[in-house]
């Protein structure tokens, strides 16, 4: 933000033979004239001034700052569809956030100089704006260092380099404004819009596709239960008890204590206690299902039931698969398996909107790592989907239901 002092000065910018240089010029005046002003954030006597895609486009090397000291001034640039910088709101969009800079000229002074005020968004008083003064057109005395910082460069509507010049003033500058909250290039827009479209419309693809997968393995699944479960409960009788006369390999300890030494005893250790909390598992499951149906009843058919729809659990596909069993005593036992689905990508459950506001968010950061397009998933991906069933092994076959309480998940009756 400028110095100002209520006293006249004579910059040393300007201190040359240049005859329009030699000029002496009373800051207190430039002071009165900014205080005086009413800058204000998109206001009545400040038109917002927005770029005009298919229009020329002048990108203005500006300085701001202090003229008293010319080492804080600090180059900026300003896009505008004139040779000049009309009067008026000019808004801009960086990775530090979105903020506008107002521009008027200062009364009785040259052309080449002009006031600006800085709003963040958010920002709407005019107490809050940080205002500079700016030389905005080469001065030929000035010197050489500040004098780069002048330059003028025209883009026409159809230039070769129109995005990466642009995309490299962004850098520096920020992205203008095509419109109210529009950074994006325009002709870029409907190209965007397409894209997002078909990002949107392979995720429907995929997410159809994945639930086909999933249907067709949970009837495979189903299908096989009547068999699983025939085979479970033959299983149960033949090894029910089987912890009676089993015996366990002694972990001995070793003759001589190493960190090696130490380390395979732990191990041999920890395999022992696994296996026997595994029988014990399995003799429990045993336990369960006999207490349940009794030893003696004797099984007469198995069927399976596969009625209930999948349906999507945040990102799991999830479907009851049920095994039935009726025995000799007249009741049937109906065992309710939940298939699964591992966890599919959230981003591709992101409405039409979402996806849009995503995409523009990344092709508008200034962050380069940030500026990936969204891919388009395949739908073909979909058959890579693992589906996962508790009914594969045999002796924990019961597992899923000995610690529930009989109800909608199993039934005897």
């Amino acid at each position: 933000m400028a110095t100002l002092f209520a006293r006249p000065f004579t910059s040393k910018l300007f201190q040359s033979s240049n005859s329009m240089a030699q000029r002496t010029f009373k800051l207190g005046a430039l002071a009165a004239s900014l205080l005086s002003s009413s800058f204000s954030y998109g206001v009545e006597g400040y038109p917002d001034n927005y770029l005009d895609r298919e229009k020329d486009i002048y990108i203005q090397g500006i300085v701001c700052g202090d003229f008293n000291n010319p080492r804080s001034l600090k180059p900026s640039a300003v896009y505008t569809n004139a040779e000049n910088i009309p009067t008026g709101t000019y808004y801009f969009s960086s990775k530090y956030g979105n903020f506008s800079y107002t521009f008027a000229p200062l009364e009785g002074q040259p052309e080449y100089f002009m006031k600006r005020g800085l709003l963040r968004a958010g920002q709407t008083d005019k107490s809050q704006m940080v205002i500079d003064l700016c030389i905005v057109d080469d001065v030929p005395s000035l010197p050489a260092p500040t004098r780069k910082n002048l330059t003028q460069t025209k883009l026409t509507p159809d230039a070769s380099n129109w995005d990466k010049t642009m995309e490299q003033y962004a850098l520096i500058t920020g992205r203008p404004a095509f419109g109210p909250d529009a950074y994006e290039n325009p002709r870029a827009s409907a190209a965007n819009a397409s894209y997002d479209q078909q990002v949107y419309d392979a995720n429907q693809a995929y997410l159809k596709a994945a639930q086909a997968h999933f249907d067709a393995e949970a009837d495979r699944m189903a299908s096989e239960l009547p068999k699983k479960l025939e085979n479970a409960i033959k299983y149960a009788h033949q090894e029910d008890g089987f912890l009676k006369n089993k015996t366990y390999t002694k972990v001995e300890k070793p003759l001589v204590w190493t960190p090696t030494s130490e380390k395979r005893y732990e191990d041999a250790l920890h395999r022992l206690h696994t296996e026997q909390a595994f029988d014990q598992v399995i003799q429990q499951n045993f336990d369960w299902f006999f207490a349940l149906v009794g030893k003696d009843n004797e099984l007469s058919s198995t069927s399976f039931d596969s009625q209930q729809k999948s349906q999507w659990n945040e990102n799991v596909l999830e479907r009851v698969i049920t095994a039935k069993a009726k025995f000799d005593d007249g009741k049937e036992l109906a065992l309710d398996f939940v298939v699964r689905s591992e966890k599919v990508d959230v981003a591709i459950f992101d409405s039409l909107e979402t996806i849009k506001k995503k995409s523009n968010s990344a092709r508008n950061s200034m962050i380069v790592g940030t500026k990936k397009e969204r891919p388009i998933v395949k739908a073909s991906a979909a058959k890579l989907l693992d589906v996962y069933s508790p009914t594969e092994k045999v002796h924990l076959f019961f597992s899923p239901f000995r610690m529930k309480p009989i109800g909608d998940t199993y039934r005897y009756q």
